[in-house]
């Protein structure tokens, strides 16, 4: 009963303040993601040191911080005459820029580790790509102008994933708990059924569709369908990739922060997974 008034109250606080924030976009919006993928990153680093691994927590933290920082300012630039130029510029500046980070992690570790260097040199990369990729999504997702998308309907469309991505899980949840026989993979999480897995991709497509037409997001209903899809698949793949990690270092949550919640890990862990998927989709239509 305790547990089930902290998810309520969590919930009660977090969902109108996330909505204001996804509605208000612009720095605020860039803060959150800033704060939320650092505290992200924190934790992922915390899982692996739970398992006597060395990483590189610092230059991580830098990096992720500038490469979101950069992100950031790319939107604020007006294309309108010079795309092609500052795309161009732009993927110049990246690729120099994590040349620059393999090259200080690379003598980092030659350096400052005399065991398991491979261990580090592995670990710590794909925890800063494991988490910069979505997080740099998310701004671009609310940031950008994608034609179909613009920074005043980007938020709408923003609201309508997180919905689908909450319906999916509530779907997976309480029918998987009802009704769930047929577990998916008992090893990695003992919980998730097929019957709940599912209902979550049904939740997940027919959310979207419902709430794309409330919002009168300018997709048709082709789209809608394959982007409900996407959500419910990768989203509960995502789900499932951070619980096998947690199952490694043998932890039900990846913090504390959120008290019955978990930590960030755990509340956007089908965001992570998904969230590149769909930013590469609407870039493509």
């Amino acid at each position: 009963m305790k547990e089930l008034l902290n998810r309520i109250v969590i919930a009660l606080i977090g969902i109108p303040l996330a909505i204001f924030i996804i509605w208000f976009g612009s720095w605020l919006y860039f803060i959150s993601i800033l704060i939320i993928a650092s505290i992200a990153l924190y934790e992922f680093h915390s899982l692996v040191k739970s398992k006597d691994i060395k990483s590189f927590w610092g230059l991580n933290l830098l990096t992720l911080i500038s490469v979101l920082i950069f992100t950031f300012f790319v939107t604020l630039i007006d294309f309108a005459f010079v795309r092609s130029y500052i795309i161009t510029q732009t993927a110049n500046i990246l690729f120099t820029y994590f040349i620059l980070y393999f090259i200080i992690l690379s003598l980092s570790v030659l350096f400052f580790r005399t065991q398991n260097r491979i261990v580090t040199f592995s670990v710590s990369v794909g925890i800063l790509f494991y988490l910069l990729l979505p997080f740099v999504s998310l701004i671009l997702i609310r940031l950008y102008n994608f034609g179909t998308l613009n920074y005043k309907n980007s938020w709408m469309f923003l609201l309508t994933y997180f919905f689908s991505i909450w319906i999916c899980d509530t779907f997976a949840y309480f029918v998987g708990k009802k009704w769930g026989k047929h577990k998916i993979a008992p090893s990695i999480s003992p919980k998730k059924s097929w019957e709940g897995g599912i209902a979550g991709l049904i939740g997940a497509i027919f959310s979207f569709i419902i709430f794309s037409i409330i919002f009168d997001i300018n997709f048709n209903t082709f789209h809608q369908i394959i982007l409900g899809l996407l959500i419910g698949v990768f989203g509960q793949v995502g789900d499932f990739v951070e619980s096998s990690f947690k199952r490694d270092v043998q932890v039900k949550d990846s913090s504390h922060l959120l008290g019955s919640h978990g930590g960030i890990l755990d509340r956007f862990d089908s965001i992570i997974f998904s969230s590149p998927i769909v930013l590469l989709y609407i870039i493509n239509l």
